[in-house]
């Protein structure tokens, strides 16, 4: 409306905080977490797998990157249309847009070995243990690293054998492959983490 005409107010007012749902949203099939028992949604319903919080080396989009972990080699997948690096391995490529990239599972993608190389982006010093699975590895330090061989892709990280006050911006940085594992979990996964180079 133009700013020199007045507002119409000819509809109903809307509804009141509280006072209960809209017209139209009785029956918007919300999921709740919480039944008339206020309870939790638990693991029987489909909230976490129970290696939670291992990573799931069986998702097909992502399986080529674990085994490549596992084989002590950072695999990214290439898009089959551009041959730029297309990390997250889901979804149409970034860069041309071509869907051929994110069939996932048994998509086109090329999965190639890259060097390892990389240059700190982000981190975050984790000092309160959020899960009970994380209590033994307080203080953690998450991390956001750039690849040489394209700085626009940012893997999620754990920075390991560095002091976290020693840390900078566009550091350079390693891969190293360790087992992560969690308290209480069984199992571990072979998972590549970051030093400094």
């Amino acid at each position: 409306r133009a700013r020199h005409r007045p507002r119409r107010r000819a509809g109903p007012p809307a509804a009141g905080r509280g006072v209960g749902p809209g017209p139209g949203r009785r029956d918007r099939g919300v999921r709740r977490l919480h039944g008339r028992q206020r309870r939790h949604a638990g693991p029987a319903e489909g909230v976490m797998h129970p290696d939670f919080p291992l990573p799931d080396r069986d998702w097909p989009p992502a399986r080529p990157f674990w085994e490549g972990a596992a084989a002590g080699e950072l695999r990214l997948p290439r898009c089959p249309a551009c041959a730029r690096i297309h990390w997250y391995p889901e979804g149409p490529c970034r860069r041309c847009g071509s869907a051929a990239a994110g069939l996932g599972g048994e998509s086109p993608l090329r999965w190639e070995p890259v060097s390892g190389r990389a240059t700190l982006f982000s981190w975050s010093v984790v000092t309160q243990v959020f899960l009970p699975q994380f209590r033994d590895l307080v203080p953690v330090v998450p991390a956001l690293v750039c690849v040489d061989e394209d700085p626009s892709v940012r893997l999620v990280t754990r920075i390991v054998d560095a002091e976290p006050a020693s840390l900078r911006v566009d550091q350079p940085v390693r891969v190293v492959f360790r087992p992560l594992t969690f308290a209480g979990v069984d199992g571990s996964v072979t998972a590549p983490l970051f030093v400094p180079a």
